[in-house]
């Protein structure tokens, strides 16, 4: 109540003072830039915007969470938010359909991305897809071939499963795991996060495109918990001491989520190993496609702005070749632009190889809605307190709850 009364007076306090964005004022939030990259912005990006248009850019960085929604819902309820912020909603932003079509530079953005940046929003393409954060599963080469695996990674639930009973050692005698195989977050919440990408791995998705319906009671997500359950026995066996996760950094843990935070944790903790570190999208057999979970944060025009046309120029802008390599370069961040990532001259660009060679196998996170709630019933199944069967039936119900508060 506080809250809502807070904004209240917020809206009205805003409403008195200048609209959105005048002809001569162009106001741009960004959210989750690097210091780096804001600096950047504001010392040579900008400026040559503002020259070749004749305009003032008004910016300012909101980051994620409850802060930036807060800030958002105020200034667009009061008609003085941003002309361009970070992934709009179908409540404040445009579809941006016929700019991007007309648009000659569009194709040069992958079309995994755009597909995500739709599926993100319900179908609707209210931003311009800028910057990425691709994942797969990270695997230690050199204990591929200690094992006698070679060097490929597994093509197939049912390679996978050989791969991590192969890959695990343990100590029977101490009733403890000397070196997992296969290792992710398997904690509460984050596990809901793992049974999202197994669900698509099995060919499906957590919900309908449109987010009002779960998915989760079906024979693939059924499936999916129960290889789940699978892979997490053969290094989690009842009574025996598990291997952390991070143990990947020191050659302890086979196959890994992989972020770009783990290929950093090998460089700091075993640089002789980097060389052995490899990457690849997971898939359940050769009839269903390879995922690799992908975030995209892209541009979306507000509703509210006064000048539309200037405001998609200056995504356009964002969106250059020379802007997005400054982007890659100094933020180290992944950018969408294809001419960027196939750039191998670009310090950054050969960093983030292993993940630009999967982007074709991007796909959209699923949305969760009650993560927690879900999470807890798929440690139940792990800890095989319940099956397979009944976790996926309680969690459908569970699932259909959250989502009909949200979408309903």
């Amino acid at each position: 109540m506080q809250w809502i009364r807070r904004v209240v007076f917020f809206v009205l306090l805003v409403a008195c003072v200048a609209g959105t964005g005048s002809a001569e004022t162009l106001v741009f939030w960004s959210s989750g830039y690097p210091l780096e990259v804001q600096d950047l912005l504001r010392s040579s990006v900008f400026p040559k915007f503002e020259a070749e248009h004749g305009v003032t850019i008004e910016y300012k960085e909101i980051g994620w969470g409850g802060p930036r929604d807060e800030q958002l819902f105020v200034a667009l309820a009061a008609g003085v938010g941003p002309d361009v912020y970070v992934n709009g909603t179908e409540d404040w932003a445009i579809p941006l359909d016929d700019y991007v079509n007309a648009w000659d530079e569009a194709e040069n953005i992958p079309q995994g991305f755009w597909d995500i940046a739709r599926w993100m929003s319900r179908g609707q393409l209210l931003y311009v897809p800028q910057i990425v954060e691709i994942r797969g599963y990270a695997y230690n080469e050199r204990l591929f071939l200690e094992a006698g695996l070679g060097t490929d990674a597994p093509g197939s639930w049912d390679e996978m499963l050989a791969y991590v009973r192969k890959l695990t050692r343990l100590d029977d005698a101490n009733r403890r795991v000397l070196q997992s195989g296969f290792e992710t977050d398997w904690r509460v919440p984050y596990v809901a996060n793992e049974y999202d990408w197994f669900v698509q791995q099995a060919g499906t998705h957590l919900t309908t495109p449109d987010m009002t319906k779960s998915l989760i009671n079906t024979p693939e997500a059924i499936a999916a918990l129960e290889y789940m359950v699978e892979l997490y026995l053969i290094a989690h066996p009842p009574g025996y001491e598990p291997v952390d996760r991070f143990e990947f950094h020191r050659g302890g843990v086979a196959i890994t989520r992989g972020l770009v935070s783990t290929k950093q944790g090998v460089e700091e903790a075993s640089p002789d190993d980097v060389k052995y570190f490899r990457l690849f999208a997971p898939r359940r057999d050769e009839n269903t496609r390879p995922v690799a979970p992908t975030y995209v944060n892209g541009l979306s025009i507000s509703q509210g702005s006064s000048n539309k046309d200037l405001a998609w120029e200056f995504i356009k802008y964002m969106l250059s070749v020379d802007v997005q390599e400054q982007f890659a370069e100094v933020g180290k961040i992944m950018v969408a632009r294809q001419e960027v990532a196939t750039n191998t001259a670009l310090e950054s660009t050969a960093w983030f190889a292993p993940w630009y060679q999967i982007s074709s196998y991007a796909a959209p996170v699923g949305v969760l809605g009650n993560r927690t709630g879900l999470a807890n019933l798929i440690r139940d199944a792990l800890n095989q307190t319940i099956s397979p069967g009944e976790a996926v039936v309680r969690m459908a119900e569970v699932h259909q709850v959250a989502l009909d508060r949200l979408y309903g």
